[in-house]
């Protein structure tokens, strides 16, 4: 029977707070987003992604030794893999014959 090599990753969030003392909200935002200081980064344990699969290789302790192959789309990253159908659903609506939904929806595509 053939072997593979599986690499399984779950997504660990990492957070940390910041005090910004600005005019408005969203200038709090924007700084917030700007801030590179990551001096205390704390693990987020309860909101960690789902188990995917990020590399398949055939045979034993194969990881990173060759090329990785492909695996069913099904283990890919949840995220990801609702983004790919999303599109792959967002196409075939765009060829429905009657696309009045289109434009009223073009800031939700956006």
């Amino acid at each position: 029977m053939p072997a593979y090599t599986i690499e399984t990753t779950h997504t660990l969030p990492i957070f940390r707070h910041g005090i910004y003392i600005v005019g408005t909200r969203e200038a709090a935002c924007k700084a917030a987003l700007a801030d590179e200081n990551w001096e205390s980064p704390r693990k987020d344990y309860d909101s960690s992604g789902e188990i995917h699969l990020t590399g398949i290789w055939e045979g034993e302790n194969a990881a990173y030794a060759g090329s990785p192959i492909s695996a069913p789309s099904q283990f890919d990253d949840p995220i990801q893999r609702r983004a790919h159908h999303f599109e792959i659903l967002l196409g075939l609506l765009k060829m429905i014959p009657s696309l009045d939904w289109l434009a009223k929806s073009a800031w939700a595509i956006a």
